[in-house]
């Protein structure tokens, strides 16, 4: 995938993210009594219309940091999909939608863990915003002109 008008990321690989990741954290998350939160933390099959409405949210937000090179999101709950349609991009990337995969469910983590562990929560926020920031860079990083685009 590159930059070339719009990028697709699927709610289902958003989920499937988030749920490898939630698997971890509820291993490593105990309550004051020392017991494994791993059952609250563990996302599930019911937490998938939490995760879409996270992962929309998100992409609200990534959107707002990066006006010039995203200029609308279309969510479309029955496809399956959140579309990013770009707008003056300077270059082709190859890595885009792996970055917006990241970030995205970075922010999903980050909020999901917010009432869950906060320690966790916010390494999440910091993974978020170094994601965005790489992504940031990748948007707007512009490429060295070769020869052939200035031949006929």
């Amino acid at each position: 995938m590159y930059f070339c008008g719009a990028m697709n990321i699927k709610y289902e690989d958003i989920y499937a993210k988030c749920r490898d990741l939630s698997s971890v954290e509820g291993r490593r998350i105990v309550n004051a009594e020392g017991e494994s939160l791993y059952d609250i933390v563990h996302l599930t099959e019911q937490d998938k219309s939490i995760v879409n409405t996270m992962a929309d949210e998100a992409a609200s937000v990534v959107q707002a940091a990066m006006r010039y090179a995203i200029t609308d999101i279309v969510y479309d709950t029955e496809g399956g999909t959140i579309t990013f349609v770009e707008g003056n991009v300077l270059n082709k990337k190859s890595n885009a939608d792996k970055l917006m995969m990241e970030t995205l469910s970075a922010y999903v983590m980050m909020r999901w863990l917010d009432d869950k562990s906060r320690e966790r929560s916010d390494a999440y926020k910091l993974i978020y915003e170094n994601m965005l920031a790489a992504y940031v860079r990748t948007a707007y990083s512009k490429q060295a002109p070769k020869l052939s685009d200035y031949e006929d």
